[in-house]
């Protein structure tokens, strides 16, 4: 099988996005906004390029929560007096995540043409490069009503000396919406945040935005979903050179070329900082979401069932799809024990049943080859055919002659059975 070419972008560069403010009411009140849209719990990020769009990564709760760096941070809008102000309690940098995406997906993303968000119903904008790259500011003076001239409909620029650059950043867990008409009004910028929302675009004003007075609220309050990166040019993005920062694998290792191809196609995740631990074992959790990055696959169509697949984990939405298209089965008491560790003849079943359902020919079944190994017989019968099939096309090998059907794989064994599998070339 063939996985689909990655796309390859050069540098990472901080985003400046578009985003979001709440609409409230009141002076001086803390008002939720309310939507009738459903809140945004993952992120994709999708690259358009060549004629061709891939999914680069989708980050689950978990994931952005981890990569959480801004924490009450405060935006201002001016499109109306009084002067309306967010609070994020918690939130994602945007330059943040571009940097750690480029990581996950083994690419460094740089040069772009728009960027295009998606909300969960179905709101859609499209911002060029020259848009993002605009400054944004938080204005705490012009929560004086004296700043605003009706007339004019512009806001006094000595305001502007008392500007604070702020970064976009997606709100992960909290925010406050609030309309302030006094600058003493401290008290109304503190107190108990939401955690209603997530995934919500937020910005400041550009110097634009304060000398005429307008700002694009309406676009404001939005669960964002999706990103799409369009790639600048009409040819295709090189790629870069893997770096790696695994202390544990060498050039001179069997496994380096399989660590580099998952690696690079964001199959795994290091064990540490700067480890891999190739010899360290796999789960079945672990194994199944590795399984389901190769696919690609689209979690949010899917809800586990298991009773010990709690919804929270990162694993859950891979085990659910896996589970409905009959790559894996429970253990017949209603669990999936995702912390049992996977053996070899669980890998070469499950690439079987994915292979077989994902309409490749699986009909390489010819027992011979894989009968000449001692230990072929200890092979549980529901995974015979499966083993048959791993051994003739190369994606399972023998370990010092034998097949160990029952040992438990390492993690650099599994990369290489994936990097097999994914038709690559190379085994060991």
């Amino acid at each position: 099988m063939k996985m689909g070419r990655l796309f390859k972008l050069k540098r990472v560069t901080a985003i400046v996005l578009a985003a979001l403010l709440i609409t409230v009411t009141l002076p001086c009140q803390v008002q939720a906004k309310t939507h009738s849209s459903v809140p945004a719990e993952s992120l994709s990020i999708y690259l358009n390029a060549g004629g061709k769009t891939e999914l680069l990564h989708t980050y689950t709760l978990q994931e952005m929560t981890n990569l959480m760096d801004g924490k009450n941070v405060k935006y201002s809008s001016i499109d109306a007096m009084p002067a309306r102000v967010l609070t994020v309690g918690s939130g994602v940098y945007l330059n943040t995540l571009i940097s750690d995406l480029g990581k996950l997906a083994g690419k460094e993303l740089t040069d772009f043409e728009t960027l295009k968000f998606t909300a969960t119903d179905g709101w859609t904008r499209t911002y060029t490069k020259a848009q993002l790259f605009q400054t944004k500011y938080y204005y705490k003076d012009l929560f004086r009503t004296e700043t605003w001239n009706s007339t004019k409909g512009t806001v006094d620029e000595s305001a502007a000396r008392s500007g604070a650059e702020v970064k976009p950043m997606l709100a992960v867990y909290s925010w406050q919406g609030r309309v302030l008409d006094r600058i003493d009004d401290e008290a109304a910028l503190t107190g108990e945040l939401t955690s209603e929302t997530v995934f919500r675009l937020c910005f400041g004003m550009t110097q634009e935005d304060l000398t005429s007075g307008e700002s694009t609220t309406s676009e404001y309050g939005k669960w964002i979903n999706q990103i799409e990166i369009t790639a600048g040019g009409d040819t295709l993005p090189q790629s870069a050179e893997w770096d790696s920062h695994f202390e544990d694998v060498k050039e001179s290792d069997w496994f380096y070329d399989a660590v580099k191809f998952a690696s690079e196609n964001n199959l795994f995740q290091g064990s540490g900082e700067n480890s891999f631990s190739p010899g360290g074992t796999m789960t079945r959790a672990m194994f199944v979401t590795v399984l389901g990055r190769l696919a690609q696959a689209d979690t949010k169509k899917y809800s586990s069932e298991f009773g010990d697949v709690e919804k929270d984990q990162y694993y859950a939405g891979y085990v659910a799809w896996a589970s409905i298209n009959g790559i894996v089965n429970g253990s017949g008491d209603g669990t999936f024990r995702p912390d049992d560790k996977i053996t070899r003849e669980q890998l070469a079943l499950i690439l079987y049943r994915f292979a077989r359902q994902s309409g490749a020919d699986v009909s390489n079944t010819n027992v011979a080859k894989a009968a000449a190994y001692p230990d072929f017989e200890i092979v549980m019968g529901a995974a015979k055919p499966a083993v048959c099939w791993a051994v003739n096309e190369g994606i399972l090998n023998g370990s010092n002659g034998k097949l160990e059907p029952k040992g438990q794989a390492s993690r650099a064994q599994v990369a290489q059975m994936i990097k097999n599998f994914a038709g690559n070339g190379g085994s060991k």
